[in-house]
């Protein structure tokens, strides 16, 4: 959606080594925003980015002007039920807003390949199942998350409108979660909450909620990387 940084560059170079053109979407999509003062709140910066376009040697930069789609739009995708789980809880129509564009510009593009952050990855599972349920026929490809070299924040271009004290606490939020990837052991989600608490998190609904949601679809496939995010400042991480 514009205010390019090194993590949008990494797909950019990895579309330019993979493919003869390479094209790049520069636009604020209204639809999945579920508020017009969040939408007036993203980060625009249209010169900048075509700046590093050109440097990246880009071919096409595809910056449709506002009315592209409009909030009142009668026509979206409707979600799967993975929509409604993690980060769809707090941002409901989130998901229908991201597949629709995503939908669009597959349909206009005809894309070989499309590559996304696997900072988002709930977006990046849910653009998979529809470009598959879909017969889009693109390669949708994930691709590491970026994170500052300073404190391990992943890139966003919304990391520019967090308070100092709000970067701090996402930045620690990532610590505690290799915990996660070992084998269980006692007391594990304690220290897991414990090592939050300590880098100075409020308690967090969002977190509880996931903890929560986590015990009711345990017996059910669910794709991997899902349940790390929380709310931080106005944006969540």
């Amino acid at each position: 959606m514009g205010a390019l940084h090194d993590g949008h560059v990494s797909l950019i170079r990895a579309s330019r080594r993979w493919c003869e053109c390479t094209l790049v979407s520069l636009y604020v999509n209204p639809l999945q925003f579920d508020s017009a003062a969040a939408f007036r709140r993203y980060p625009r910066s249209l010169r900048n980015d075509l700046t590093i376009l050109r440097a990246e040697s880009v071919d096409v930069a595809f910056a449709p002007p506002k009315t592209f789609v409009s909030r009142d739009s009668g026509i979206r995708l409707m979600e799967s039920p993975v929509s409604a789980l993690y980060e769809g809880v707090i941002r409901p129509g989130h998901f229908a807003g991201v597949l629709t564009i995503v939908a669009k510009l597959f349909l206009l593009v005809r894309p070989t390949c499309a590559f996304f952050g696997e900072k988002d990855f709930q977006q990046l599972w849910l653009v998979k199942k529809m470009n598959q349920d879909l017969s889009f026929g693109v390669r949708v490809v994930g691709l590491p998350t970026v994170r500052e070299p300073s404190d391990g924040l992943a890139r966003s271009s919304r990391n520019a409108l967090l308070s100092p004290a709000a970067r701090a606490r996402a930045a620690a939020f990532s610590r505690p979660w290799p915990m996660l990837a070992r084998p269980p052991l006692p007391g594990l989600s304690h220290r897991f909450c414990c090592g939050l608490f300590e880098a100075g998190w409020p308690p967090l609904i969002w977190m509880f909620t996931m903890w929560r949601l986590l015990i009711r679809t345990i017996f059910h496939p669910r794709p991997r990387g899902f349940g790390r995010g929380a709310g931080i400042g106005y944006w969540r991480r």
